[in-house]
């Protein structure tokens, strides 16, 4: 099987997963994993040495002390630091730099909200929590195996 029926496979059996989960658990897990990957985040800029291999046990080991640095992942963006708390950090006040931050933003989120609010056009209903994959598969004629 090829990398790319592989990974066909793998969306297709993932959407068939998430068609079977209620929605609260969808959601649910989707928050769980978000927290993990913040704490993953914070784990690898405050915590792990980069100049060691910490192994499996150590990264784990590593995620409960990683908590307490979580809010420091909140003031590592150019918009709050430029704006907000560049007295606090030792920073200097740029507001040129945190306003063209903070227009990009608005940029790219502007982009997103026109591009649901056309798929709800187009559809008029809304999306579900997970995207809809409308596969049609032929069946294999009798006497032969399909394979990706």
């Amino acid at each position: 099987m090829t990398e790319a029926a592989e990974l066909r496979s793998a969306i297709i059996g993932l959407a068939a997963l998430a068609a079977r989960l209620p929605a609260a658990a969808a959601w649910a897990a989707t928050a769980a994993l978000a927290a993990w990957n913040a704490l993953l985040i914070a784990n690898l800029q405050y915590v792990v040495d980069p100049n060691v291999d910490p192994g499996y046990a150590g990264l784990l080991r590593g995620q409960a002390a990683a908590v307490r640095f979580l809010p420091h992942l909140a003031v590592k963006g150019d918009v709050v630091r430029d704006l907000l708390l560049w007295r606090l950090i030792g920073g200097r006040l740029s507001p040129a730099s945190g306003l063209a931050w903070l227009g990009l933003e608005a940029a790219c989120v502007a982009v997103l909200v026109a591009l649901v609010s056309v798929r709800l056009d187009r559809q008029g209903e809304p999306p579900g929590p997970w995207p809809r994959l409308d596969v049609a598969v032929a069946p294999a004629p009798a006497g032969e195996t399909r394979r990706g």
